[in-house]
């Protein structure tokens, strides 16, 4: 998955292909991606709300699909939107896709992998990221850390905290204030672990004019066309 384009989210899940650091704590080795593991195609549901709950749309994701205009398919818009119909779906077409799974590419942790607590039941992970592939992304992802916590029994991810540390300037035009991303992973049916819902809270300047990007994503009705 790739839910960080600059609406920053998610970078735990970037394309890339680096080797896991021996030092780094077998936990934490344990929720990396593996680069030669082929990925399931994927269908599923995906809702966008405000942060209070307001339902903005949902749209249909179909990985089986042929083109990407049968891929993705607006299933319900609230009324005020739908003038704007065609600028969202060429907007969801760039951020959506199978790569939804809960797992870490070594190429995007750049260090400063920490065991910051541990019970009997999980283990919270702490380093920092960034972004092996985009160099914009990579910017705000430095100036952050990222926060796993793994279930030792599964030995998947069950949520995931991106906060920004500090403003930076990611391009000359924009400055990230601030960003929090938070999202939880549930189990799916092949047994692996995926984004069900992930919160974005970002505060930008851009030209001058503040600007924010805050939304709710939920994935439901995972399935897995073919299987």
């Amino acid at each position: 998955m790739k839910y960080l384009s600059l609406c920053v989210a998610c970078s735990v899940l970037f394309a890339g292909q680096a080797l896991a650091n021996p030092a780094w704590h077998p936990l934490f080795q344990s929720v990396l991606a593996d680069p030669a593991e082929a990925k399931p195609v994927v269908a599923y549901d995906k809702t966008l709300t405000t942060l209070d709950g307001i339902k903005l749309f949902t749209f249909h994701y179909d990985g089986s699909a042929d083109t990407p205009e049968e891929q993705l398919k607006l299933l319900w818009v609230r009324d005020d939107l739908k003038e704007q119909i065609d600028t969202i779906l060429e907007s969801m077409r760039g951020d959506t896709g199978g790569d939804i799974w809960c797992n870490v590419e070594a190429a995007d942790v750049k260090g400063d992998v920490q065991l910051a607590s541990e019970t009997g039941k999980q283990a919270v992970i702490t380093y920092q990221p960034t972004d092996a592939e985009d160099e914009t992304a990579r910017k705000v992802m430095e100036k952050s850390t990222a926060t796993l916590t793994i279930d030792k029994a599964s030995g998947q991810i069950t949520d995931v905290l991106i906060r920004l540390n500090e403003p930076v300037k990611p391009l000359p035009v924009a400055k990230v204030t601030d960003m929090t991303v938070e999202a939880s992973c549930a189990q799916a049916s092949n047994g692996r672990s995926y984004f069900q819902r992930v919160m974005t809270d970002m505060r930008l300047s851009v030209m001058f004019k503040e600007d924010k990007d805050q939304r709710v994503e939920l994935i439901e009705n995972l399935t897995f066309p073919g299987r």
